[in-house]
């Protein structure tokens, strides 16, 4: 008599009922469906002081939240913002007083909301009357959504909102009422983000695959379209520069591994920014499912083991003007035992945190199920020097040398980092206060250089009687 989800759990010896929930996800780009024991996380948002978590789960901290919940910025603690949605949430946008939300649902709180889209005033958090019906209300897709306080844009596959056509684009304004904006070329629109007056939209037209450029204002083409062969799963701007994601391997004739810039004030592809994905082996070209930016940073996560031949296990951080990869280094883990493979799919940059969603267990060693937030401060690391203390002052005077391999521990996140063949070592840590002390055997006499830490790389290792297996490099 309890609504406990899609899969249920009974004591194997009682056959009590276990305060146990799942759900069954629906992926809409293969139509397949899967069972996944804890909860997914698609989208995230800030707007309002909050920031708003949405996807698939019936319930977070013990309390009841279907599909989407919220968290205070400032004290991390979840709000009383809830509703009941009956599907999924895929994506949504915050602006400083309105949350717009679509995904596979066609309810809220047990009003129709037939399109799969629905929006929230941020003051007063109760669901607005704001309905748009897009193909007469056939349409169920979801779509994807950005915009600001002037109004929202709406991308995906329908030719009629409100009985008025629309080509896979449509707008509204703060009221809620469509506008006249109305550009023609796409038929489905997979990505779409705003840049000042300018709307940069992904999809689909008549016969290939492109990003178009239109007036936020008029609707006329800006530029001409960039062709690119496979689909846009996320798009991000940075000073005029569009970031590109998804799992193409071309774009505007040039070849790519899933991520680009194009420059907006020429509308042509920037060919000095190429960074080089490496896909997870057995599971084809690399793919990237979210891309955002902050500062003099991208973020980027996805399906890839390594971006410039510098290991990075599906999450990154990179430089917005080389594309190398920064120090900032996360470490997402999923259990063997887990229903569904390790997928970093969400990410959202506000100031002072990168929230990271997907299918995972874990982030550097801390329990953080399928949803981790973290500094996106890159001197968030401790560095420092291991040496040979020869006249055991404590001091690392001139001649002394440092101590490679040395296998340093950081507590109580349980990570372990080696020195390199000057002794040095650099350990992410985010924010917080920790114990980083080496792993020594009794007879040696090592010492820590007082300097500021940093660290980025992790090893696995084991004890074989008194011997450590130390490893010099590692990937995997």
């Amino acid at each position: 008599n309890a609504d406990l989800g899609d899969v249920v759990a009974f004591d194997a010896v009682t056959l009590q009922l276990l305060p146990f929930q799942a759900t069954v996800i629906k992926n809409y780009e293969t139509g397949y469906y899967w069972y996944d024991v804890s909860v997914y996380v698609f989208q995230v948002a800030a707007g309002g002081g909050n920031t708003y978590i949405g996807g698939a789960f019936k319930g977070v901290n013990d309390q009841v939240r279907t599909s989407l919940y919220a968290y205070d910025i400032t004290t991390g603690a979840m709000t009383s913002f809830a509703h009941n949605f009956d599907g999924d949430i895929i994506s949504l946008v915050a602006t400083s007083s309105k949350l717009y939300v679509s995904g596979l649902f066609q309810q809220v709180d047990g009003i129709d909301r037939l399109s799969a889209l629905a929006s929230f005033d941020l003051s007063t958090g109760s669901l607005d009357n704001w309905n748009p019906i897009f193909d007469n209300g056939s349409n169920q897709y979801p779509y994807s959504i950005t915009g600001d306080d002037s109004g929202i844009y709406i991308g995906g596959q329908f030719s009629i909102v409100n009985g008025n056509p629309r080509n896979g684009l449509a707008s509204f304004d703060v009221s809620g009422n469509l506008t006249n904006w109305s550009p023609s070329g796409l038929i489905d629109a997979e990505a779409i983000v705003k840049n000042g007056s300018m709307i940069c939209a992904a999809g689909i037209t008549q016969n290939a695959r492109n990003i178009s450029f239109f007036d936020a204002n008029s609707g006329q083409a800006m530029f001409a379209p960039i062709s690119i062969n496979n689909q846009v799963t996320s798009m991000a701007v940075n000073n005029n520069i569009l970031y590109v994601g998804g799992n193409f391997t071309s774009i505007a004739g040039s070849a790519r591994t899933g991520l680009a810039a194009v420059d907006l004030t020429t509308g042509l592809l920037n060919n000095n920014w190429n960074p080089l994905l490496s896909s997870v082996p057995n599971y084809g070209t690399s793919k990237l499912n979210a891309v955002t930016t902050g500062g003099g940073t991208v973020y980027v996560a996805g399906n890839f083991i390594s971006i410039n031949n510098i290991p990075r296990n599906g999450v990154a951080a990179l430089d917005v003007t080389t594309g190398q990869p920064t120090d900032w280094n996360l470490l997402p883990y999923i259990s063997q035992s887990s229903a569904s493979p390790l997928s970093i799919d969400v990410l959202c940059n506000t100031t002072n945190a990168v929230y990271v969603g997907g299918s995972f267990d874990q982030l550097n060693s801390v329990a953080a199920p399928n949803l981790g937030i973290v500094s996106p401060d890159h001197s968030n690391v401790v560095t420092g020097t291991v040496f040979y203390d020869a006249n055991g002052n404590g001091v690392m005077d001139a001649g002394e040398k440092g101590a490679a391999d040395i296998l340093m521990e950081v507590q109580p996140l349980n990570l372990f980092y080696p020195t390199d063949a000057n002794g040095n070592y650099k350990a992410f840590t985010g924010i917080g206060t920790y114990t980083i002390k080496p792993v020594l055997f009794q007879s040696t006499q090592i010492r820590l250089h007082p300097l500021i830490l940093r660290c980025h790389l992790r090893v696995t290792f084991r004890y074989l009687a008194t011997m450590i297996l130390q490893f010099k490099s590692w990937q995997g």
